[in-house]
Formats: C-alpha cells, structure tokens, sequence
C-alpha cells in the first residue's frame, strides 16, 4: 500500500498545508480510479479527511523521535525535504518531495548548518527523489548534497480549482490596492514593494503569517522612507474564501521573491484574471513564462514604477491576453501532478 505524509495539515495557512491538501484529495481520486486504496499520515482532526474508503494512520506527538512504517505499507511519500517524520526502519521504500533548497542557501546564515543537515538526513532515507520544478531540480543537483545517484524527477504542483463563494473581508481598503498572499519573511523581499505607492493612492495589503523575525518592520522602514507608510496594510492570515475575493478584486498581485520552488500563488492570481508583477529569479521565470510582467533584477526603485505603470497600462488598455493568461494558469492541475505521482509510485514498486 502506498502512504502519503499530510502530517503538515496540522499547521493551516502555510503553503505545505496546501500543497497536502490539495494533492491527497487528488490522489485519493487519482487511487479510486486506480482500483486502488491508498493510506494517509495525518493529524488526529484529519482522520477520514479524504474520504472513507482510505486508510489512516494518525501522526503522534513522538513520532518525531522514533517512526516506524506500519507493516503494511510498502511505499512511503514523503511531502518535504526537512521533515522529522520519515520512518527510520521498516520494509517501505521512501519517494521525498524536495520543494527547493532555499532555506540553507539563502536562509538566516547561523541556522544554514542544521538546515542542511535535515536535508541531508531526509536524502539518506530516501529510494527517490521528485521535485517541483525544473529550477528546483537543478538547483538540487548542483548543490553538495549527496543524493548517491538517486533518479529525480520533476512533478509540478497544480493550481486548486476554486469553487467556493469569495467572501468580503473584514478589512477591504476603498482605494485601488495592490496584493502579495505569501508568508510575511525576509526572502519575499516585500520592502522593494513600498516605491509602487509613490505618486498615487494605492494600498499595499501583504496577506499572510508574520515572521517570528518581524520582518514585517523593515517593510515598515522601507515604506517610512517613500513616505507610503500610511498605505501599507498587514492582514493576518485570512481563510480561502476572503483570499479570492482579494485575489479577484485586486488591481494587481505583486510577488518580489528571492526564493521560491515554485510560486504558487502567482498562478492563483493568474487564475483569477489578476495581472502579475514578479521577480526574475528562482522557478517564478519557469512557471509564469510570457504571462506576467517581470522586475528588474535589481529591483531599481525607479525601474520598478516605471515597469509597473507600463505592464498596468497594457494590462488595461485590453491588448494583453488575459485569457492565455488564465489558461495557462489552469495548465498546472492537481490531478495531472496526482497522475504523474502515482506513475512513480507504480514504476518503484515494480523494480524494488
């Protein structure tokens, strides 16, 4: 029988939690069509979360220290590259999903060691490897890891198919804004955002967790510096229906980030006919393609009002293809990435 990890259900409003979510409930359709039965690590509250015809194996408070795969489960997908729950013994082959690398590159520098070296632990246990892009594939490789010649393979994440209501939420700014919906950390780069306010009456609504650090403060200084400290609002976390109203009601979704293994959340504003204002680095280039509007690499202040007053322009003067745009966004599925999981799953249980 083949498990996949959700032990992240446990912590809502963080992209791991999505990404769970929304490919257990594809693979549990994805193993339905299969004939099959697939099993579920998940958080006690999350028993029976992909339907009743799947099994569950509940995530305890020490597994952390000692997690042994049940006897009968045969393949083990586990959904990050720093996860302590990964069984140390036991007859089942491990599949490790490395998002990205970003964390001891970039990182906080005097916590890059351990960061590694939970990678590395991760990479020990495991038979093989995906990843979430091609950027994050080669970033892999190229690193120091040892993956001792595991095969790894590339499975995009796919976009969730909203079909909820969007629901108004209990802050909505009266004057045109501009959107980020992300983690508020030091790797967004938000405190380049600040200059898009200049010279007129926008808001900036940041979305999302605050960092322990309290980056949150140096976009603060950054926006005191242009003057816009006044409009520059953040939310909090906000639930799935009040993130696609913003999303949907924008004028447009702006995503500065150093470090991203993919970039979800700009194929969701994508997704909503929403233009996009993105950095070129990382995976965003790969995923977003000839569909968003870039930032310089230097994020110039200057050079970004003037990239943003020309892509907003041509956004709506009705000359770009919002509607390549949005089919481009709906390119990326979870049952397509759920297909290609499973594939892997099947090809390592016939050749173990």
């Amino acid at each position: 029988m083949i498990l996949f990890d959700c032990e992240r259900l446990k912590h809502p409003f963080q992209g791991f939690y999505t990404y769970c979510d929304s490919l257990g409930r594809a693979l549990s359709e994805e193993a339905r069509k299969r004939s099959e039965t697939m099993a579920f690590y998940v958080p006690e509250k999350d028993m029976g979360r992909f339907g009743d015809d799947m099994r569950y194996l509940k995530c305890g408070k020490f597994d952390r220290l000692y997690l042994k795969s049940p006897s009968y489960v045969d393949l083990w997908h586990c959904a990050r590259q720093r996860s302590g729950y990964i069984p140390d013994s036991g007859r089942a082959q491990v599949l490790l999903t490395v998002h990205d690398i970003n964390f001891f590159l970039a990182g906080p520098r005097k916590k890059r060691p351990r960061y590694k070296i939970e990678c590395q632990r991760s990479i020990d246990r495991a038979d093989r490897i995906v990843t979430i892009s091609e950027f994050a594939r080669k970033q892999l490789l190229e690193s120091d890891l040892d993956l001792y010649g595991m095969q790894v393979d590339v499975v995009y994440n796919g976009v969730p198919d909203y079909s909820g209501t969007p629901k108004r939420p209990a802050y909505v700014p009266e004057e045109p804004y501009l959107l980020c919906v992300s983690r508020i950390a030091r790797l967004k780069n938000y405190e380049v955002l600040p200059p898009l306010l200049v010279g007129n009456d926008m808001k900036l609504l940041l979305v999302g967790n605050m960092d322990k650090n309290r980056y949150e403060e140096r976009v603060l200084e950054a926006a005191k510096k242009f003057g816009v400290a006044d409009r520059v609002v953040f939310t909090g976390p906000v639930d799935e229906d009040e993130k696609y109203w913003y999303m949907q009601h924008c004028r447009a979704f702006v995503f500065p980030s150093l470090a991203e293994g993919f970039g979800l959340p700009v194929l969701e504003a994508m997704r909503c006919g929403r233009p996009v204002f993105v950095s070129d680095r990382m995976s965003i280039p790969e995923i977003t393609g000839e569909h968003g509007f870039y930032f310089n690499h230097d994020f110039d202040p200057d050079g970004m009002r003037e990239e943003f007053e020309k892509g907003i322009e041509l956004f709506e003067s009705g000359n770009f293809d919002v509607q390549a745009m949005i089919d481009h966004a709906k390119s990326y599925s979870w049952e397509t990435a759920a297909a290609r999981y499973y594939d892997i799953y099947e090809d390592m249980l016939r050749n173990a």
